[in-house]
């Protein structure tokens, strides 16, 4: 029978032939990891002891087995842990395998090592020991730079007149504000017990989404634990990688934190200055197309394109918290307009305070309602606690209540804290003939500051910044008022910017002609002590 002739398969085309330094150097790698797994197969069978001493002596006899000196590299030695720190920090000799007798030259470096003074196994630092360590240096540099944080209790009765605190209206402590809080416990419980896309989200809560929106002019809202995650979900979830937000540069670290984690481009401009805004708005409206895809797809006026050119933001604040003052808003209106960018407004400092019925300086300015959002706070003038975000298109609360890790993920702000803040726009309202005096009120306290020398900047809100210079002068200054019964906030770098550090003082409502005129004269003696 015969035989099927076998067929061989068919050869692979032949490879190009490799550079001979190419393959030099494949295989200085093959060989490297080689020894690599070697040295750390020998070294993990001994003891921690025995692998440090024997390796410091191993290396001051000049045995560099199983690596040539060449190959001992600092990110090959972290990585198979033989790389040791001294006591001054610096690196220590690797942990080499320790000699071997049997090996070439092994007796004679046997002996000579007989000689040496055994070596003691170095200290090792646990993960948490370092990073405690380096706190430690971190907070040792703020101390001698003047800038350590430190909490203090505040009692419930404090033997000082507090003018550290944000409550500008005294609703924290208003009858009838703590006895909605109280009420709203009661039907509603202390705690939403769940976040708002589960059982958080209560009647009391869209009950005041409504009232909020209505009294600055918005046909949307949304309420927030807090100010720092408003601002921070807004800015952090509208803007895109390749839009552009143009922003004061004194705006909250909130807003900071919240447009760097979009990926948006952050351009800052002067502290209130419209001028240099304005030549920015006209750079990006270079490279800007019509129109541009909302986050939940619906077209938008105020951008470009998804896949073209950016889309503009444009943040402010209307009362700065560190300087108590703000921009002209009717010309950022009037900009908007011309420029068609997405205006984020933060009127927590103002909310109260301004405006005929207390929404705000853009209703005392004459133009509420112009941002495309609004963001404000609860915990301020309110007296309460949490934020809230007002939009003029719904699709950006939607997007918001959809994306938002801030909203989603967390309990929602307490019922007690919804029922005082609405109890806290009635009594806003109720006080409106009394605002006139608020801003007399501060008119007279920058006055008796400034003639004890103080540098205090004009203008009738309830922050007034006491310029001093350095945190130093800041610290001695603050505790001295304490000493004479006046608590004022000291602010430093970080916070503000280096050689600007200040005290910040808060007015509120109900404040006296005799508590200004000792305030002063305190504020003279302290000035003098420091």
């Amino acid at each position: 029978m015969p035989r099927t002739a076998i067929q061989n398969p068919p050869s692979p085309p032949p490879r190009a032939p490799a550079s001979r330094k190419a393959a030099c150097r494949s295989g200085a790698r093959a060989r490297m990891a080689r020894r690599m797994k070697r040295a750390s197969m020998r070294a993990r069978s001994l003891p921690n002891e025995t692998r440090t001493s024997n390796a410091r002596e191993a290396w001051e006899c000049g045995d560099r087995s199983p690596l040539s000196a060449g190959d001992w590299s600092p990110s090959t030695l972290g990585r198979l842990r033989l790389l040791p720190a001294t006591a001054t920090g610096e690196a220590g000799p690797p942990r080499c395998p320790p000699c071997c007798g049997t090996r070439p030259g092994g007796a004679d470096q046997s002996a000579r090592r007989q000689k040496l003074r055994p070596v003691a196994a170095l200290p090792s630092m646990s993960s948490v020991e370092r990073i405690a360590e380096r706190a430690r240096a971190a907070l040792n540099g703020r101390t001698a730079a003047g800038r350590l944080r430190r909490l203090e209790a505040r009692p419930a009765k404090a033997p000082w007149l507090n003018l550290a605190d944000n409550d500008y209206l005294g609703l924290a402590r208003d009858p009838a504000v703590v006895a909605a809080a109280a009420d709203a416990a009661r039907v509603w419980g202390a705690s939403a017990s769940a976040s708002p896309l589960l059982t958080g989200y209560t009647e009391l809560h869209a009950e005041l989404e409504r009232a909020l929106a209505a009294w600055h002019g918005y046909p949307h809202g949304l309420v927030w634990n807090s100010g720092f995650a408003a601002n921070a979900a807004v800015l952090g979830g509208l803007p895109r990688r390749g839009d552009v937000v143009l922003a004061d540069r004194l705006i909250h670290a909130s807003m900071v934190a919240g447009i760097l984690r979009s990926g948006a481009r952050l351009r800052r401009f002067p502290h209130n200055d419209l001028g240099a805004l304005r030549v920015m708005l006209a750079e990006a409206a270079e490279r800007r197309s019509p129109t541009r895809q909302l986050p939940g797809g619906e077209a938008n006026e105020h951008a470009g394109s998804e896949t073209g050119a950016p889309a503009v933001f444009v943040v402010t604040e209307s009362i700065y918290s560190m300087d108590g003052d703000g921009p002209d808003l009717a010309a950022l209106a009037q900009l908007r307009k011309e420029f068609g960018f997405l205006w984020v407004l933060d009127e927590a400092h103002a909310t109260g305070w301004f405006g005929p019925t207390g929404a705000g300086a853009l209703e005392a300015q004459g133009c509420p309602g112009e941002p495309d959002v609004l963001v404000g706070t609860l915990g301020k003038s309110l007296g309460a606690q949490g934020a809230y975000t007002l939009f003029r298109d719904g699709a950006l609360r939607e997007w918001l209540l959809n994306e938002a890790a801030e909203f989603i993920y967390s309990t929602y702000l307490a019922p007690p804290a919804v029922g005082a803040a609405l109890a806290a726009l009635e009594r806003i309202h109720e006080l409106g003939g009394e605002r006139a005096q608020w801003h007399a009120l501060s008119r007279s306290w920058r006055t008796a500051m400034q003639q004890v020398g103080a540098e205090v900047p004009e203008g009738d809100s309830p922050i007034v910044p006491v310029r001093l210079g350095s945190a130093a002068r800041a610290v001695n200054v603050q505790r001295a008022l304490r000493e004479r019964g006046f608590r004022v906030s000291c602010i430093r770098p970080p916070t503000v910017p280096e050689g600007t550090a200040r005290l910040r003082v808060s007015l509120r409502r109900g404040l006296t002609e005799a508590q200004r005129d000792a305030f002063a004269a305190a504020l003279t003696e302290a000035w003098s002590c420091a």
